[in-house]
């Protein structure tokens, strides 16, 4: 007769189960790193972004007033080529009522609020004789991972 003992089927599923683990293992690896990685760069783009907008605004700034909220949040409120009362601050209260708290907010007008950044975890600014520190966390979990990210600029003003 023809035919495969039972040893022989054993030992090629046990083969064939060593070989999909290993396959497995690999795609699951990969698939991981793919989510970390989109979610850390998704954290890079907004606080680049929300940083970009906060920094051309800043360097024309004028009569700069620093408000800390707690220790991982300021508020700046200043004068610029664009308008009196401008206000950069991270919002832990979701004062623009979008349902999402740990936003820099842009508010200018007074009650004209614009998102620049989401998931921020510390936003704090130090304002020297002619240079403006900004710094800038986030932090995200993703699949039960934390992720985070932070950027420090240096902006010199040139209004003061």
């Amino acid at each position: 007769m023809r035919g495969f003992t039972l040893v022989e089927v054993l030992v090629s599923a046990t083969i064939l189960g060593i070989l999909a683990a290993g396959i497995y293992g690999v795609l699951d690896a990969g698939n991981k790193m793919y989510y970390n990685d989109m979610g850390l760069l998704e954290l890079q783009q907004s606080v680049r972004q929300g940083m970009e907008a906060m920094i051309n605004e800043l360097r024309e700034a004028g009569n700069i007033q620093i408000t800390t909220l707690d220790n991982d949040t300021d508020q700046i409120l200043f004068n610029s080529y664009k308008g009196i009362g401008v206000q950069y601050y991270r919002d832990i209260n979701d004062l623009n009522s979008d349902g999402i708290v740990n936003q820099i907010i842009r508010e200018y007008p007074l009650g004209s609020r614009r998102v620049l950044a989401n998931n921020v975890t510390r936003l704090k600014f130090l304002h020297t004789s002619h240079y403006l520190t900004i710094e800038i966390r986030t932090e995200k979990t993703i699949r039960q991972r934390p992720l985070s990210f932070s950027l420090k600029e240096n902006v010199a003003l040139r209004n003061e």
